[in-house]
């Protein structure tokens, strides 16, 4: 691409003790400007300079030089009306080369002209210059350019696109098969039930049970246990009524001496065992058959008399006076309910350490949340307190507060009162709470609580 080299560009660089500090091309029309500021285009720290000082400046698409008398410096000029010369600044102005613009000498450059000005250490040398051609942007040579459909290795790529279908049709083919229900036999359930049943333990035989005070004096007989050498017992023979009637007289008054019949009844005593008697022989005869003619009326509500031998007088009626089952006088009897003792614990809260991190938030407003929810720390000790009334002692909590104000860690530093439990239920408590949000990133506070009990 053919360059343009009739048009040349303005090139100024500053100097300082013979090394190029800044330079500048400037392909573009813009102002050129020195000063204290930043925004100036030579920035320099010179006691006396203004913060921007506009020293070359752009009219009509032309540099125009902006200088006083005061400032040192020198320009080569040449054009239509003068020869190639130097001079300095003063000269320019004297000479009438510059024109007077209000307190500054304005001299317009052209393509021909190149000047040094001074300003305190540093000089500024600017000259125009044929503009450089534009870089041209590398590039790979031909050999090593390929294109992707050249870049793939296709033996490689054949064997894993017939890997992928291989595996693809097997996937499918499992997925899509109509595979048969399992059939269980019925032997099989019963052989694992058979497993469970023998695994399952017996279950302890009961304890045994104390007998009554009664029963302890007398010692029981005991059943005589059949030897292994004895005899085989006979069936028993077939009852016939003698027998029948033997049983029931027999049982008769076994169950009046065994029960509380002995003392309604008879009035005796008498200390036998009624389980005992009635596992023997005579276990065989009902219930109803027992006891009858012994005095008791087993069925219905609508029953108010009984009959049996009571003493001298058999056959007569035996009552109750309902006069005599009515008291002299009727009193509220108060149960006395047991009133639980309720334990109280006492918290303090003291002023929090200092506030450490990237963050700021105030003491007071971190304190006046603790305060607010300090109930729910006091829970935590309460609940402890009631299962051991010596608790006390302070628990330190260092716990962080994010910008958005919520506690992402929670951690108990000191523990005096040394149980764990209420330093980790305090420590979930405090996680749970929620601060006004800390300016600048997140604060870590270390907060001391004191408990004692109340009680």
């Amino acid at each position: 691409m053919a360059q343009h080299t009739d048009r040349k560009i303005l090139r100024i660089g500053l100097i300082k003790n013979g090394r190029v500090v800044k330079e500048h091309l400037l392909h573009k029309h813009r102002n050129i400007t020195v000063g204290t500021s930043d925004r100036c285009t030579f920035q320099l720290s010179i006691e006396g300079l203004p913060p921007i000082y506009p020293l070359i400046k752009v009219k009509n698409k032309r540099y125009h030089l902006q200088f006083t008398t005061k400032m040192e410096g020198r320009l080569t000029i040449s054009g239509q009306e003068q020869s190639n010369q130097t001079l300095d600044l003063r000269t320019i102005a004297d000479q009438g080369i510059s024109k007077l613009e209000g307190k500054l000498q304005v001299l317009e450059l052209n393509e021909m002209m190149r000047g040094k000005l001074v300003i305190g250490e540093f000089n500024l040398l600017f000259q125009f210059i044929t503009p450089p051609p534009p870089r041209v942007r590398p590039e790979l040579p031909a050999a090593y350019k390929r294109s992707l459909w050249k870049a793939i290795d296709w033996p490689f790529a054949n064997v894993l696109l017939c890997s992928f279908i291989l595996q693809s049709s097997s996937l499918s083919f499992m997925l899509t098969r109509d595979y048969p229900p399992r059939v269980i036999d019925i032997a099989e359930v019963v052989s694992r039930f058979t497993e469970i049943i023998n695994k399952i333990e017996e279950p302890p035989p009961p304890p045994p049970e104390d007998l009554p005070k009664d029963d302890k004096q007398k010692p029981v007989e005991k059943e005589s246990e059949p030897q292994e050498d004895a005899e085989p017992v006979e069936p028993p023979k077939p009852d016939t009524p003698e027998n029948i009637q033997k049983r029931k007289r027999i049982l008769t008054e076994k169950v009046t001496n065994s029960t509380a019949l002995k003392y309604l009844v008879s009035g005796g005593g008498g200390d036998t065992n009624i389980v005992g008697e009635l596992s023997g022989e005579a276990a065989r005869t009902s219930i109803a058959e027992a006891f009858d003619g012994v005095g008791l009326a087993v069925a219905g509500a609508d029953v108010k008399r009984v009959k049996g031998p009571i003493g001298d007088t058999s056959g007569q009626t035996m009552g109750i006076d309902d006069k005599k089952l009515q008291g002299k006088g009727r009193k509220n009897v108060r149960s006395g309910r047991k009133r639980e003792k309720k334990i109280k614990g006492r918290i303090k809260v003291s002023r929090p350490s200092e506030a450490i991190g990237t963050g700021t938030l105030s003491t007071s407003k971190i304190q006046r949340i603790v305060q607010r929810r300090k109930r729910a720390l006091q829970g935590c000790y309460e609940s402890q307190l009631k299962k051991d009334n010596t608790l006390k002692g302070k628990i330190k909590i260092r716990f962080t507060i994010e910008p958005s104000g919520r506690v992402s860690s929670s951690k108990a530093i000191q523990n005096t009162m040394g149980s764990p439990a209420v330093a980790k239920c305090i420590a979930k408590q405090i996680k749970r709470w929620r601060f006004p949000k800390p300016a600048g990133g997140s604060v870590t506070i270390a907060y001391p609580f004191v408990f004692t009990p109340s009680n």
